[in-house]
C-alpha cells in the first residue's frame, strides 16, 4: 500500500521471502504470513482486498482480505 500524501509503503501482505509453488493455508488469518510469489492483479470491493496468484501453471489461490473495522 503507499501512502499517497507522504509516499510511504507498507506491506499489507505477503512473506518478505516467497516459495514458487507453495499453496497458503486456508484458514490462515495474518495476511503478512501470505505465500504471494505473483500476484496478477487485485481488487477492493465491499470492504475486502481480492488478490488472485499464480502459484503454479496449473494452480492458484484466491486470498480475500477483509478490512477489520
Amino acid at each position: 500500500m503507499i501512502l499517497r500524501e507522504t509516499g510511504i509503503i507498507t506491506t499489507i501482505a505477503g512473506e518478505h521471502e516467497s516459495i514458487d509453488g507453495k499453496s497458503n493455508n486456508p484458514q490462515e488469518t495474518d495476511p503478512l504470513k501470505l505465500n504471494l510469489p505473483e500476484i496478477s492483479s487485485m481488487d477492493y470491493h465491499d470492504h475486502r482486498l481480492f488478490v488472485p496468484t499464480d502459484i503454479t501453471k496449473v494452480t492458484g489461490d484466491l486470498i480475500v482480505l477483509r478490512k477489520q473495522c
